[in-house]
């Protein structure tokens, strides 16, 4: 359940300005409680609605969201690189 929870983090630092200040712990785990409330439908309506939005951001926008999550959660962000490294090639 970690890539999920990691996904929704990497949605989040993308959906939020350049300039946003990161959120607090308190706003960290107000989104995890609402994380855990939803129903699995729910989870995987949020995770199409996220996926949907990373397809439609130009490179650009992909690499500044990735720099900012990288930046805020440096240990998920070396582990799904590594994860993306040893993935097979499409």
């Amino acid at each position: 359940m970690k890539t999920p929870f990691a996904a929704l983090l990497l949605a989040v630092a993308a959906t939020l300005p350049a300039l946003a200040a990161p959120p607090t712990p308190e706003q960290r785990q107000a989104m995890k409680e609402k994380w855990d409330s939803m129903t699995p439908e729910q989870q995987e309506a949020a995770k199409e609605r996220m996926r949907k939005k990373w397809e439609s951001m130009t490179p650009e926008q992909r690499e500044a969201a990735k720099k900012r999550f990288a930046e805020r959660n440096p240990g998920a962000a070396a582990r799904l690189a590594d994860k993306a490294a040893s993935a097979p090639a499409k």
